[in-house]
């Protein structure tokens, strides 16, 4: 019985098949029910073990849990698989993701455990090290910001064991514990243990020549963990790479700086003075590795000025990634020329130029980066297209993490090209994002799920729904934080009703949604069909409040008047405002509905109403939609030590409700237009018509008091389309960006420059100056 298990075991693992285990499993459980019963054991207590590991392999949990358990009730004797049992405890319950981070609790007892028990004896020491490598991938998850600190007092507990072994150690292992050990008390901004942990770390890898020791210099400066003289100390003048190692260094206190949002223009000079010293120094001919000079070696080596190419390139790869940060083109095209004349034979260094290529092809358009003229647009083009064969050759490197830094700047590439009319043309590099995310397993999981929404829209947009289907899937998945859970539900929503145009659904929004999904699918020139479907959706929100509002702007409403056209003027404003007013009926039904999801399918009907051009449909519309608006909702981005932080999907309904606040303004302008007239200005008085002279005077009185009833009224509407304007703005400035700012003060110089040329400024002083206060608060990036 005993080799028959074993055969299964040793077949199921490398076949990698669960059956086989299965099987094996169900002979091991009825041999080990026979030998409670007869009180003999007549099979290997290790095959226990060895069966939980294959089944741990293959997630077959159950399996691994009850041999552990058959494993332990057996008395087993001591040997390297007590230790191994130990690990496939800790192994079955560590939390797979870093949202429950609690369960820690659970496994770390485990992993407790087995050091204690491997370091008790030296003969089942290197299971320590069997136990490090297994903690280290199974703690992976939790390698995000917010989720480290969770790993401090475990991550301690194994680097510990491992500096106290009586082997031979591995001290590059070592302190690439120790570096995320750092990273773990920086996390839990306990920085006296960084500190503490990082001059450790430091000295680990100066007495062991480790190579890890230029990068934990780099990160350290940057993070501003020790001071920098502190960490020159490091780079004396007996050290071959001393000068590698200061240059390092500088650029490394540059790049803080900038995340400080500290750069200047000395910012730059400091730079170039860095590059004309990487230049100034000369090549040595020696491998990658640094070498120490000893006081045998002559005098001229002491006095180390000399970088080998190795060296030379990385110094020039991070100067032109700080340079393109820093907006510095310039000098970013001289690095760039500086690094092709450096051969290395191997092709990672070469295609790391070719990202810095990528970016800088991009960032050289400088203030023309914003526009989208169709030259500018090919050039972003043909850059993400570099990044994205450079990314598909890095990947037969093994180079992960130049890889995932690829992807980042090939997304930075995408985003401005997600707009709706060009995002078709971003669909193939996305396609290559997402799947290489996925390729390397990165832990960029937002990054991942937002990748993975965008090109489920892409996808939309060319009728492939089962693909978009999977992706909003995926992006679900990714999302473990819930931060986009409300966007993706709804878009799986829309894209489950548009798979199914012919059925109709029961609820009232669903509804509206399948007339939206249907409207979208006509041919844009045929309006009236559109303004029907339009209308039919509106009326199933507001039921009667929409028609009665929507009539406003219908004259043959107001009935017949007297033949005084100025008289048929007021009373068609008296008409309008009167109408207006039953949108106030509507709140009753805002309350008994789910607010998010009606404000968003008005924003989706005042959208498509405003591309079409149906002005009257858009007004009303934006009417109903703007209703959400309100204080409640805009309560909920004043963020205090107390109150949670919006997520996500209300900051998406604010700066929606912005664009409808635009729209809304537009469409006054537009009614006000078919008025004859521009925004602020006075109409032309229609002519008095003929009357008895005995009732001429009486009749130029009532003339002329309905003429300025309806002047002041045109005046309310420019005033109106004014402060819808500034109220985008006020939500631009709630969200914290400039660029919502930036687009009110645009529509306001387009619709008002006739006001400009007028010196009529006095009617927009205050929608001018709440843009001006948002932009003085919220700072901004173009002028």
């Amino acid at each position: 019985m005993d080799a028959q298990i074993r055969r299964l075991v040793v077949s199921g693992t490398e076949q990698s098949d669960v059956k086989i285990l299965t099987d094996a499993f169900q002979k091991l459980k009825q041999n080990f029910q026979i030998n409670l019963v007869q009180g003999k054991d007549t099979v290997g207590q290790d095959i226990y073990v060895l069966l939980a590991e294959s089944a741990l392999d293959l997630n077959a949990n159950s399996i691994a849990d009850e041999c552990l358990q058959m494993f332990f009730s057996s008395s087993p004797v001591k040997s390297q698989f007590v230790g191994r049992a130990y690990l496939c405890q800790f192994r079955l319950y560590m939390p797979k993701a870093a949202l429950d981070h609690a369960s820690l609790n659970n496994a770390i007892p485990f992993l407790q455990k087995c050091l204690s028990f491997a370091s008790a004896s030296p003969r089942y020491q290197f299971l320590v090290y069997n136990a490090s490598v297994i903690y280290f991938n199974y703690i992976r998850p939790f390698f995000r910001d917010g989720y480290r600190k969770y790993l401090c007092e475990s991550f301690q507990q194994v680097i510990n064991a491992l500096k106290n072994l009586e082997d031979e150690q591995d001290f590059a292992w070592q302190a690439q514990l120790l570096f995320e050990l750092v990273r773990c008390y920086m996390d839990a901004d306990d920085m006296v243990n960084a500190r503490d942990i990082s001059n450790e770390l430091l000295q680990l890898c100066q007495n062991y020549q480790l190579t890890l020791l230029p990068n934990v210099l780099q990160f350290l400066t940057v993070h501003d963990v020790l001071d920098k003289e502190d960490l020159l100390s490091y780079a004396s003048n007996t050290d071959s790479s001393a000068l590698f190692k200061r240059l390092l260094i500088d650029l490394a206190s540059l790049h803080r700086e900038i995340l400080k949002n500290n750069a200047t223009n000395e910012t730059n000079t400091n730079l170039k003075q860095v590059y004309d010293r990487i230049i100034a120094s000369q090549i040595r001919t020696t491998g990658k590795t640094t070498k120490i000079i000893t006081p045998r070696d002559n005098d001229n080596a002491l006095g180390n000025k000399s970088l080998t190419s190795y060296e030379k390139h990385r110094l020039l790869v991070e100067a032109g990634r700080i340079s393109l940060l820093l907006r510095y083109t310039d000098l970013t095209k001289v690095i760039l020329d500086e690094l092709a004349n450096i051969r290395l034979k191997e092709a990672e260094y070469l295609l790391e130029v070719r990202l810095l290529e990528a970016e800088y092809t991009v960032k050289s358009l400088g203030e023309s980066e914003e526009l989208y003229s169709k030259r500018l647009v090919d050039i972003r083009v043909r850059a993400i297209d570099l990044a994205e064969e450079t990314i598909e050759s890095l990947i037969r490197t093994g180079q992960f993490d130049l890889v995932q830094t690829g992807c980042i700047i090939l997304w930075n590439s995408c985003l401005p090209l997600l707009q709706s009319n060009l995002r078709g043309r971003i669909r193939r590099p996305l396609t290559t994002l997402v799947n290489t995310l996925e390729r390397i397993q990165s832990l960029n999981w937002l990054l991942r799920s937002q990748a993975h929404f965008e090109l489920a829209k892409i996808e939309e947009d060319i009728e492939q729904l089962d693909s978009a289907r999977n992706n909003l899937l995926k992006a679900k998945q990714l999302d473990d934080t819930g931060a986009y859970s409300a966007r993706i539900n709804l878009a799986l929503e829309r894209l489950q009703l548009r798979g199914e145009l012919y059925r109709i659904p029961e609820n009232v929004d669903d509804r509206v949604g399948m007339i939206i999904e249907q409207a979208g699918k006509i041919a844009s020139g045929n309006k009236n069909k559109q303004r029907a479907l339009l209308i039919e959706a509106c009326l199933l929100l507001a039921q009667d409040a929409f028609q009665v509002v929507l009539d406003s702007e219908n004259p043959n409403a107001i009935g017949k008047m007297r033949a005084n056209p100025t008289a048929q003027l007021k009373g068609f404003a008296d008409h309008y405002e009167k109408c207006i007013q039953n949108i106030t009926h509507y709140d009753r039904i805002m309350a008994e509905t789910d607010q998010d999801k009606r404000l968003k399918l008005w924003a989706d009907l005042t959208m498509m109403a405003r591309r079409q051009e149906i002005w009257d449909v858009c007004r009303t519309a934006a009417r109903f939609c703007l209703l959400y608006d309100n204080e409640k909702r805009r309560s909920l981005l004043n963020v205090s030590e107390d109150s949670p932080k919006p997520n996500v999907f209300q900051c998406d309904l604010i700066r929606l409700l912005a664009e409808i606040h635009f729209i809304a303004g537009e469409a006054e302008i537009e009614f006000i237009r078919e008025r004859r007239i521009e925004l602020f200005d006075t109409p032309v008085r229609p002519p008095m018509p003929t009357v008895p002279t005995a009732q001429r005077v009486q009749a130029q009185q009532e003339s002329d008091n309905d003429w300025k009833h309806y002047c002041l009224w045109l005046q309310q509407l420019s005033i109106r389309a004014c402060a819808h304007f500034a109220a985008g703005a006020s939500l631009g400035q709630l969200l914290n960006e400039s660029w919502v700012i930036c687009r009110a003060g645009e529509y306001i110089w387009n619709y008002t420059r006739h006001l400009f040329y007028s010196n009529r400024l006095r009617f927009i002083l205050e929608p001018l100056t709440t843009i001006i206060n948002g932009l003085r608060t919220v700072g901004f990036e173009r002028l």
